[in-house]
């Protein structure tokens, strides 16, 4: 069942939801498999490949994702009891109606929320790595890269080009000067650049596979 839509953001909090009524029995199927080894965290590739697979557009997705994992922390509150729990997530159910769907795709819409909001225990576990790894200071979350030519003049003629590498770094920061650090390079400089990843990564596999924390060492790739 195709339901592809717009580029534009959803125009309430209930639309944000809406896919999650349209999709079909087996695309919910994939859908709930994802959230129940992943909670509502898309890192890397995983969006566009959950999105094709229950034939959503990739921005609705998201957009489902930042609202599910809004009613999943209203609902799975530190502490809570599950009766507590439970409780809750019927009151909030109560209280969402998404426009523009049948009587039948609301209620399939509310058994479905009921079903992915219960408790996680990945999403606690994952939650719980997430803010280990975000500590005290910012965190890198994107690298781009721009490769610039510059002529080199002599007697008014190019006579060759000198090739730079220009590096950004997208932090977390909330304080504007520090979101991006740019910052460029020459081809030796980039080889440089290389052997420290190189290193850091040598050392990462050694800390992985030391014998006495074997097992114990999470990858945090998908959170």
């Amino acid at each position: 069942m195709a339901i592809q839509r717009s580029i534009l953001p959803p125009a309430s909090f209930e639309d944000a939801l809406r896919p999650i009524a349209l999709i079909g029995q087996q695309e919910f199927k994939v859908l709930h498999e994802f959230v129940s080894k992943n909670a509502f965290e898309l890192q890397g590739d995983q969006a566009k490949k959950l999105a094709t697979a229950i034939n959503i557009a990739e921005a609705d997705l998201a957009y489902l994702f930042s609202a599910l994992a809004f009613l999943y922390n209203r609902v799975q509150s530190s502490g809570r009891s599950p009766q507590t729990s439970e409780a809750e997530l019927s009151k909030l159910l109560d209280n969402i109606e998404i426009d523009e769907i049948s009587a039948d795709e609301q209620a399939t819409a509310k058994g479905r929320l009921t079903s992915v909001l219960k408790f996680n225990p990945n999403a606690e576990k994952m939650s719980k790595i997430r803010r280990l790894k975000t500590g005290f200071i910012d965190n890198a979350i994107d690298f781009s890269t721009f490769v610039d030519l510059r002529p080199n003049y002599i007697d008014g003629e190019i006579d060759e080009f000198i090739p730079i590498v220009q590096l950004r770094i997208t932090t977390d920061s909330r304080i504007s000067p520090e979101i991006y650090f740019v910052f460029q390079v020459d081809e030796n400089g980039l080889e440089e650049l290389e052997k420290v990843i190189s290193r850091a990564r040598e050392k990462l596999k050694k800390v992985t596979e030391y014998p006495p924390l074997k097992g114990k060492v999470s990858s945090g790739k998908n959170v």
